[in-house]
């Protein structure tokens, strides 16, 4: 499934005219950034992770965000909630497994919910997803050793969890990939300075569930995510080529919200930089 920047570039408009409202249950430390960038991606979001009301929510929304990363025995029941009711009207359902190598507890949450309901997206650091397969025989290299464009070994053993639990894999990284286990695609945009800046992650899962709210097939969702992770890197790059002298990393982050929510199309043509395998 060849995409080309310019054919990705075309749903941007697609996007621009819808304004999907996004369920987040999410990382309390980092839910103002998740939110800006869905309102930036063009999207609506609505905290709501009381069990209360969670049910009612989930099944008004257009696409339910479920985060890790602040998890205790009550968000597990109502992202529980959630997924119940996403199941029932078909909603799509992404899937941050943020600090899953830290902790049993978010690990065993995470299978739990990959073997009882449908996960469209899981995202997560290559840490993470060698966590989440640790007793496959994963190999132990250290992940920040590790580049994903020429490491056939890794790669092969994240296919993997695609294709068992047929899911879209995104593994944001220095390197971000995305796979379903057959296709995989690698986002050469974006600058490592942005890694260290506190609720990256979250502007990128906000892009990403606004972009998956819209999709109606597989292959579609697969090129949503594409363009989301594209117009974050492409805004990276824009950011860092204005950047003053004086720019601290909050600057940075700020500077990098105005950007997503100004990009053209002529900046992704230009800057835009994907590549394709496939491999059965």
């Amino acid at each position: 499934m060849q995409i080309s920047i310019e054919a990705l570039t075309d749903i941007l408009d697609v996007q621009r005219d819808n304004q999907p409202l996004i369920h987040c249950i999410s990382n309390l430390v980092t839910i103002n950034d998740l939110a800006q960038s869905i309102l930036c991606y063009n999207g609506k979001p609505i905290i709501a992770h009381g069990i209360e009301e969670v049910n009612e929510v989930a099944c008004n929304a257009k696409g339910l965000l479920l985060n890790l990363g602040t998890l205790d025995s009550n968000r597990v029941e109502a992202m529980e909630k959630s997924l119940k009711a996403t199941r029932k009207k078909n909603i799509p359902v992404l899937l941050d497994i943020e600090g899953i190598d830290m902790s049993f507890f978010r690990r065993q949450t995470t299978l739990s919910f990959l073997t009882r309901y449908n996960i469209d997206i899981l995202k997560g650091k290559l840490s993470e997803f060698k966590r989440l397969v640790k007793t496959d025989n994963v190999s132990n290299t250290d992940s920040k050793d590790i580049t994903m464009i020429g490491n056939h070994k890794i790669r092969s053993e994240i296919k993997e969890i695609a294709r068992k639990f047929r899911n879209i894999l995104v593994v944001i990284d220095e390197e971000c990939y995305v796979t379903d286990g057959f296709s995989e695609f690698f986002i050469m945009n974006g600058d490592k300075k942005f890694r260290n800046i506190l609720g990256i992650d979250s502007i990128f899962n906000g892009a990403i569930a606004t972009g998956m709210a819209l999709a109606n097939t597989k292959a579609e969702m697969i090129r949503y995510i594409l363009i989301s992770i594209t117009i974050i890197g492409v805004c990276e790059e824009l950011v860092i080529q204005k950047k003053k002298e004086s720019d601290g990393l909050f600057t940075l982050k700020q500077h990098l919200l105005d950007e997503i929510y100004n990009i053209k199309k002529e900046d992704l043509n230009k800057m835009g930089n994907i590549i394709y395998e496939f491999k059965r």
